[in-house]
């Protein structure tokens, strides 16, 4: 995500204002990365929930599973969505879903790490008590 934002994309879509409305004839490179990095980005985080979905099912945890698989593939759908309905012609995306599907994709992951955090503590502090009693 960092490597979208440090790469500016190319005044397009009538952003910043004065741009033309549709897409350039030319994309130049920085324009590219600034789009191509955050899908890697948001890849790998789908990629991540998948792994976590194998964790939670060794450790029993079903739920936790499901919800992981759940997240993920509808992070994938709706982060897709805006480029495979789009009219590049006139320049029309609905990024809606994409929006939706980022906010979906982060805060699934921050529940997830709250959770792992949680538990991390709970242990810590056992093996504590138990050390102080040996």
């Amino acid at each position: 995500m960092i490597i979208g934002g440090v790469f500016v994309p190319d005044p397009a879509l009538g952003f910043p204002p004065g741009a033309p409305a549709g897409v350039p004839n030319e994309i130049s490179w920085h324009s590219m990365v600034h789009g191509f990095a955050p899908i890697l980005g948001f890849l790998a985080l789908i990629a991540a929930f998948l792994i976590l979905a194998r964790r939670f099912r060794s450790e029993g945890r079903h739920l936790w599973m499901w919800a992981s698989i759940v997240v993920g593939v509808a992070t994938l759908v709706l982060t897709s969505l805006p480029n495979m309905t789009a009219d590049w012609k006139t320049g029309r995306f609905n990024f809606l879903p994409l929006w939706a599907g980022v906010a979906l994709g982060y805060c699934y992951a921050s529940l997830v790490i709250a959770m792992l955090k949680k538990e991390l503590g709970q242990s810590q502090a056992i093996r504590s008590i138990s050390s102080k009693t040996i």
